[in-house]
């Protein structure tokens, strides 16, 4: 249900998996790190059951009411719609994101906008369908929401547009998932077990560019398995851009599969 990814637990060693029934008692001083594999938590220095931590998300971003944001628009393969593909999901990490687009056949140039808590931004794209994070703009603030929206022009008519909302994380919480993805890389796991801890990691705050980023890259190296084509599959499916998945053979999980053993 869990793994411990740092040290500093009176009962459980660095990279051990854990069961619900479990117990984390952290050593006087320290603040363990154990990731959920159901995606919910990523507890740091708490005490009780594994099956307890794991129950339950962040509770100040539930307070906040911020977990339910995914970006999921539905199918966008239609040949010619604009979509916009980067960032991928609705929760990020980054102070200054990059912008990329589905191109609109026919449009001469593209317009993106931002609208934040502070003030209003626009940039003019004339070649290509992605845009690096304008120096002029301000860097996002922590913990503000952003609607990002790219309009397709053919001359001076609109022919497309997509808007996405962006959750930009409170800055301790970006800290402790830097934390632990450090930690993961510090394990001796293999890149597909690493690769799930990662993602866990990532869906505690719904991540699902981070995630899905993780997952493409094993998959491209030929390191991915049916598990992980059909996190993938998921993942993607949560942005709304099933079209990108693996194809369901892919993805298609074995029959019968051995579970990890404590």
């Amino acid at each position: 249900m869990a793994r411990i990814i740092s040290s500093g637990d009176q009962r459980h060693a660095k990279g051990r998996l854990l069961c619900p029934g479990d117990q984390v008692r952290p050593i006087a001083g320290e603040q363990p790190l154990v990731v959920c594999h159901n995606g919910k938590s990523l507890s740091k220095g708490k005490e009780g059951e594994v099956g307890r931590l794991c129950s339950s998300g962040p509770k100040r971003l539930q307070r906040k009411g911020r977990l339910k944001y995914l970006k999921s628009r539905g199918t966008t393969d239609k040949e010619g719609k604009l979509s916009i593909v980067q960032p991928l999901g609705t929760m990020i990490m980054q102070l200054r994101p990059n912008f990329a687009w589905k191109p609109v056949k026919g449009s001469t140039h593209y317009e993106v906008t931002l609208k934040g808590p502070n003030g209003n931004w626009k940039q003019r794209v004339s070649s290509g369908h992605r845009l690096n994070y304008p120096k002029s703009w301000p860097a996002l603030e922590y913990g503000k929401a952003y609607y990002v929206t790219v309009y397709a022009y053919q001359n001076g008519k609109i022919i497309g547009s997509d808007r996405a909302k962006l959750n930009l994380l409170y800055e301790e919480e970006i800290s402790l998932v830097y934390e632990a993805v450090t930690a993961i890389h510090q394990l001796s796991l293999s890149p597909v077990e690493a690769a799930k801890e990662l993602d866990a990691v990532y869906m505690s705050y719904k991540l699902l560019g981070e995630s899905i980023g993780i997952l493409q890259s094993l998959r491209d190296r030929g390191q991915s398995n049916y598990q992980l084509n059909r996190l993938l599959v998921d993942r993607y499916t949560q942005v709304g851009q099933p079209e990108l998945a693996p194809r369901a053979d892919e993805a298609q999980l074995p029959t019968s599969m051995k579970l990890p053993q404590k």
